[in-house]
């Protein structure tokens, strides 16, 4: 019997490609080789984040070593005079004193209202428990500068909740430019941050567990203290870590709702950099920095947010399918609780609207009258109207950048199943730029782009924003990219598909509501950014700029009409892409078989 040999450097046939109709040699002329679109995915992501976020890092970094914060390629001219400075200067002492404290508190007021809402979400049926989820959501991609906006006039001395105070016999009471007004605006912030984190890790608690812990004795307080938080303590302590770590960078909310001895080191930063004291600015910044990035690693590996696809909400062992919570005082107590914590997160959003309906030209509470001449004004005002325009234009770019790199991504991490150190550190490469605080980001870049000719630039605003939303589209994307069968594509292939064309054709096409929503939140990410544009651009300026100048100013109606139409846009896209996904899970419905009666 003879037997058939190969020769040693001959590749054994792909079975997938024997089986194709078309025959190996055209199936492989339509499939491009996998290394090659790696190596280009590779290049360009080395380049993206090497000029537009790491060489800005870099360069903030070699400031701080500079005694007088120039900058410098040369060990001859290092000093560590600006870090023995944080230390001595009485000044920057209490500028970190004041950060800490601020960000701790905001923590653990975020965390006390956001754990029993996460708690009754995990609770309650899929539906309830769904459409609480987009509630706290959805003012999540209101622009922060309409809601800190808003409490400018709802904490204001004349304002509702003053009024509410003294009603109450408590008294009108100091809420605005000082600490109280700064950790109210972080925690509103925060809140969704926190929710998120904690609901993904209790959905997935089996309720066995406890379960088990009931029938051996013990009552339902004792299973809850010893069974079910030790099993969700590592992401409790993981969503402390990110809450914080996000706090402590915050540079908006303490420029609008804190005052003077109030002073962040955010806010410092961008005030030295403004005098031209890069020096004790890019210290400061560095030791921000470094804390920033072991927090996150701390907090991603207690969360899961950077293994694998990041943190995903299953339920397929949750509670919130198998155990419904039962009607008693506990339930309402979370109730109350939760109906809290939506009121705190849409009253700065509902309160927008009458302030724009006022007739007199400065903001007062209770408005009078009724008029849309506001509306006029900020639609035919060529300082509105020209940085609408370039925030549309930017916003849309970015988006398309964002959703086509996510895609890409995602799938090259699917192919490093096998080497889960490499998919780590690539997730958290992407992730970094929602930690690093923007400051720096701001600062740095507004130092490189100056450098290279792009400061100013429509391409280079696009860029950086691209890097500041990808973590956000790539969430989505990968989600639901795990969630396609990979036999689908593979099919394709083995009747001749090139491997872009069973993308575009067999893999998007079942996940277009996904595509649609992370487009979405990279052009609701750059229509918000305001401070790495405020450095970026001169007199061709975005809406948030304007928006940000506007505040700083002086609160106008003006300004709650660009406020309204700003929400208004957020709530018609969020509508829009719920309609979708209802429509497309629908039709799925509807195709799928009937389940065969047993």
């Amino acid at each position: 019997m003879r037997t058939a040999t190969r020769a040693p450097n001959e590749a054994e046939p792909d079975p997938a490609e024997s089986a194709s109709p078309a025959g190996p040699l055209e199936a492989s002329r339509f499939r491009p080789r996998r290394p090659v679109g790696t190596a280009v995915l590779l290049v360009a992501l080395v380049a993206l984040y090497g000029v537009f976020f790491f060489w800005p890092l870099v360069s903030i970094a070699l400031r701080s070593l500079s005694s007088d914060g120039s900058l410098s390629y040369t060990l001859a001219k290092f000093s560590l005079v600006n870090y023995a400075s944080l230390f001595t200067d009485a000044l920057l002492r209490d500028v970190l004193v004041n950060t800490v404290i601020t960000a701790t508190v905001s923590t653990l007021v975020t965390f006390v209202l956001a754990f029993p809402s996460a708690y009754l979400m995990s609770r309650l049926q899929r539906s309830m428990s769904t459409t609480l989820f987009m509630m706290i959501l959805l003012p999540f991609w209101v622009s922060i500068l309409v809601r800190l906006f808003a409490f400018l006039e709802l904490l204001s001395s004349n304002g509702p909740v003053n009024s509410i105070l003294e009603t109450l016999g408590v008294g009108r009471q100091q809420l605005l430019f000082n600490s109280v007004g700064t950790v109210i605006g972080m925690v509103n912030y925060l809140l969704p941050y926190m929710i998120l984190v904690l609901f993904a890790a209790m959905s997935g608690v089996d309720p066995n567990l406890t379960r088990a812990a009931k029938s051996l004795g013990c009552s339902s307080w004792q299973a809850f203290i010893s069974v079910y938080l030790p099993s969700i303590r590592g992401s409790v302590v993981g969503a402390l870590l990110l809450n914080f770590i996000i706090a402590t960078g915050f540079f908006l909310t303490p420029a609008i709702l804190g005052g003077p001895r109030d002073i962040t080191i955010s806010t410092y930063i961008a005030t030295q950099v403004q005098n031209y004291r890069w020096g004790p600015a890019s210290a400061f910044g560095v030791i921000l920095l470094i804390v920033t990035c072991i927090g996150f690693a701390a907090a991603g590996r207690m969360t899961g947010l950077t293994a694998g696809s990041g943190i995903t909400i299953t339920g397929s062992k949750g509670v919130s399918r198998d155990e419904a919570m039962p009607f008693g005082p506990a339930k309402v107590g979370l109730w109350a609780v939760t109906v809290v914590v939506i009121a705190f997160l849409f009253a700065p959003i509902a309160f927008v609207f009458p302030l724009s309906w006022g007739v007199d030209a400065t903001i007062a509470w209770p408005p009078r009258g009724f008029t849309l001449d506001w509306y006029h004004v900020a639609l035919t005002n060529p300082m509105w109207t020209d940085a609408l325009q370039k925030s549309v234009t930017v916003g849309l770019a970015v988006a398309v950048l964002c959703v086509a790199l996510a895609v890409m991504i995602a799938r090259w991490i699917r192919t490093l199943d096998g080497r889960p150190r490499l998919q780590s550190a690539i997730i958290s490469v992407v992730y970094l730029p929602v930690i690093v605080p923007v400051i720096l980001l701001a600062i740095g870049t507004f130092d490189v782009q100056n450098r290279i000719g792009l400061l100013g630039t429509w391409w280079g605003l696009v860029l950086v924003e691209t890097i500041m939303a990808l973590p956000f589209t790539y969430l989505v994307v990968a989600a639901a990219l795990n969630n396609v069968d990979s036999s689908l594509e593979k099919a394709a292939w083995t009747m001749g598909a090139s491997r872009l064309y069973a993308l575009r054709k067999v893999v998007i096409p079942t996940v277009v509501p996904a595509i649609i929503g992370a487009a979405l939140l990279a052009f609701i990410s750059s229509w918000d950014e305001a401070v790495v544009a405020l450095f970026q651009t001169s007199f061709d300026k975005t809406l948030p700029v304007n928006f940000y100048a506007s505040l700083k100013s002086g609160s106008s109606p003006v300004i709650a009409a660009i406020g309204a139409m700003l929400m208004l846009l957020v709530l018609i896209l969020g509508a829009a892409f719920l309609t979708i996904a209802a429509v497309r899970n629908r039709r799925k419905h509807n195709a799928a078989p009937p389940n065969p009666t047993p």
